[in-house]
């Protein structure tokens, strides 16, 4: 008997020391890992997708993740944790957008717009996530993260083959000249009016944003709208709405020629020096004018839409008073006079007084920066995430 119970020990001995190490090893792993390990996960079937929308309200995108429930028992989605990784950036829990019970049909929102996954180098992200009380895995997907937006010009406009914002940009004028009337030197500031225009089969607005900031008034053909009137100052911004990738944007300049009539010049008091003269800063009436320039009449030849390394003084140097394309363009251009932009960068400029053939091009810039907003596409291989350049 007693042979018989020395040869038992050993066994159970071994069997209880396992069980000993095994309830160490969970209780090590809970108080590792943060996690309370009671209770089972939901027995229930998921997907996940993902979303961008354009909020017209706050001008930005915001970007969604967002998990079905297919069938099976309900999930509390603020029992879940959700991890999302891209590169070295790790973001958990981002801020679930609805609330109640997950079930059969249904779907809960998560708002990964905080991710900014667009901003990492990494060329994919992951996104798991776990039923927070048990700790154990509910769903996981990878997202492709692709930049590769291309920007083109088309016919006096330009564009993007994903979805963009547009910002707009009007850094100055060297549209003036000195003239004299009844003993007063004037700097005068000849009028030009500028509009945006969107076009494209599901798309055509014209926005009217220069000088006042609303793009939705109509050009009046007064000096309410002459954004070269020395009372408002430059550069003017103006970001559009969302455009879509089949639709172009260009800026359109219209500009009235002086007539020659010094009696219409309209003094607004301030002065601007110049070779040691003190000039007033006058205006003109849009009204009579000698000529008027429209770069939206497709027999205008006088607007030209350049990208990075274009040369632009082969349109010869402004008159000496007035700014030049190296003052308003500044860091846009280098040394040899060369542009220096960003792929996603344009410079419009224009010839507002002479023929295209003689013309120096240099009276009014515009810059046109188009900025891919992030889309998700759901093919075979999975999610993407496209983000533009």
């Amino acid at each position: 008997m007693k042979l018989g119970n020395r040869s038992i020990s050993p066994v159970v001995g071994v069997a209880l020391l396992v069980v000993v190490v095994v309830a160490l090893a969970v209780v090590m792993l809970a108080a590792v890992s943060g996690v309370q390990l009671s209770g089972t996960a939901p027995q229930a079937a998921t997907t996940i997708g993902f979303e961008a929308t354009f909020d017209q309200q706050t001008g930005r995108t915001d970007q969604y993740m967002l998990l079905h429930h297919e069938g099976g028992e309900t999930i509390d989605p603020q029992n879940l944790k959700v991890v999302v990784r891209a590169g070295d950036q790790r973001v958990v829990n981002p801020d679930v957008e609805t609330s109640g019970d997950l079930s059969g049909g249904g779907e809960a929102t998560f708002n990964l717009t905080d991710a900014d996954l667009c901003s990492s180098a990494a060329d994919e992200a992951t996104v798991d996530i776990y039923h927070e009380p048990t700790g154990k895995p509910l769903a996981e997907e990878t997202i492709r993260i692709e930049r590769n937006a291309s920007f083109d010009v088309v016919d006096n406009a330009v564009k993007s083959d994903t979805p963009y914002e547009a910002t707009v940009t009007i850094p100055g004028s060297g549209y003036a000249t000195l003239e004299s009337h009844d003993g007063t030197d004037y700097y005068l500031y000849w009028p030009i009016e500028s509009r945006i225009v969107v076009s494209g089969p599901s798309t055509a607005r014209t926005l009217t944003p220069f000088p006042d900031g609303d793009p939705n008034d109509a050009l009046t053909d007064t000096a309410a709208d002459d954004i070269n009137n020395p009372v408002h100052s430059f550069p003017m911004t103006y970001e559009t709405d969302r455009i879509p990738p089949e639709a172009s944007v260009t800026v359109e300049m219209k500009s009235y020629v002086f007539g020659g009539d010094d009696s219409k010049i309209i003094g607004e008091g301030s002065t601007r020096s110049y070779s040691g003269t003190q000039y007033e800063e006058a205006h003109l009436p849009l009204d009579n004018p000698e000529r008027v320039v429209d770069s939206s009449d497709p027999n205008e030849e006088n607007v030209e839409i350049l990208r990075d390394g274009d040369s632009v003084p082969t349109w010869g140097q402004s008159s000496p008073h007035q700014d030049d394309l190296r003052d308003l363009l500044q860091h846009r251009i280098d040394a040899s006079g060369n542009l220096d932009l960003s792929e996603n960068e344009f410079v419009a400029v224009y010839e507002l007084n002479e023929d295209a053939t003689s013309g120096d091009f240099n009276d009014v810039v515009a810059i046109i920066e188009l900025d891919p907003s992030p889309t998700y596409d759901e093919t075979d291989e999975g999610h993407t995430l496209a983000c533009g350049n």
